[in-house]
């Protein structure tokens, strides 16, 4: 039905099956609905805003926004684009645990008090599954289930950190290959004195990846530095529909959520084909032959 719901706990059986009893008054009735009016005859396509939602809340009372409901709208069989959202919705709580509503009309509130989508709104989607929770900082913590993606939003919708799940049903994924089959149900995040911790060692073992490199990107040689000083290594930049690249080697192409959309062997001068790729900014990591380490570089697509 595509609609969260709020009811009364402390009904009993008989009291469930009708319109009286429990705490609220109300027995088996809703407390409060909200999602998609229309679900109750009232309102129109417009007024539909959650699709296929998962893992609805109140936000703690300790946190900010305590009281508001907070939770991951996937998006799944919207019209349009497809596209997932965060939202925190402000009930009409009047203050005794019930909801009013006029005769007639829906449940407020008629939009989200805060919401987040990504630019584009298509890069932040997952069909089912997925989750949320805010955190003491007033960040919220976001699973996008399908992908295995784990993001971090502060209040004005920017993304402040992120970690892909590289873990599958066959285990730890190899270090640089796209993930597939990551998929999370949710994740919550836990403080270093949360209870479950006390007695325990909290070690790390190091990355959850096979093969993973243990290079550290800032120790570059004296003679690597003044290399990629002297030569622009990929050329034009920005680019439209090919680059040349200054070397033989390899080269990675990722777009900037670190997902790997193109990996290619490569000749000095010769031309690479990248009027597939849509407009956007990509990090280019290149493998000269000879050199150690990669070489990193952003080049925008236009």
């Amino acid at each position: 039905h595509n609609e969260i719901y709020i009811i009364d706990h402390s009904t009993t059986r008989e009291e469930a099956k009708g319109h009286a009893g429990g705490r609220y008054g109300k027995g088996g009735d809703f407390l409060y609905r909200w999602g998609n009016p229309r679900s109750y005859g009232r309102g129109t396509r417009e007024h539909h805003w959650l699709f296929g939602q998962h893992d609805a809340q109140w936000i703690a009372d300790s946190l900010p926004g305590a009281g508001n409901l907070l939770l991951f709208n996937n998006g799944s069989n919207r019209l349009g684009e497809l596209y997932s959202t965060i939202d925190e919705i402000v009930p009409p709580d009047n203050g005794t645990g019930t909801y009013p509503i006029d005769p007639g009309l829906r449940f407020q509130p008629e939009l989200p008090v805060w919401m987040f989508t990504s630019t584009p709104r298509s890069g932040f989607y997952s069909a089912r599954i997925s989750g949320v929770q805010r955190l003491p900082n007033g960040n919220t913590l976001a699973c996008e289930g399908n992908a295995g993606r784990f993001v971090e939003v502060n209040e004005d919708g920017e993304i402040v950190w992120l970690y892909r799940n590289p873990v599958n049903q066959s285990g730890p994924l190899e270090q640089g290959k796209m993930p597939s089959n990551v998929d999370v149900f949710r994740i919550n995040r836990y403080p270093e004195n949360y209870a479950a911790f006390v007695g325990r060692t909290l070690s790390p073992t190091g990355p959850i990846e096979v093969d993973a490199s243990g290079y550290d990107c800032s120790k570059l040689s004296q003679s690597l530095q003044q290399t990629m000083d002297d030569v622009t290594l990929v050329t034009p930049n920005p680019a439209s529909h090919w680059i040349q690249c200054q070397f033989d080697g390899e080269i990675s192409i990722f777009t900037l959520r670190g997902e790997k959309i193109m990996e290619t062997p490569v000749a000095k001068n010769a031309h690479v084909d990248i009027s597939h790729l849509p407009a956007s900014m990509y990090l280019i990591r290149c493998f000269p032959h000879g050199v150690a380490i990669p070489i990193h570089i952003n080049m925008v697509k236009f």
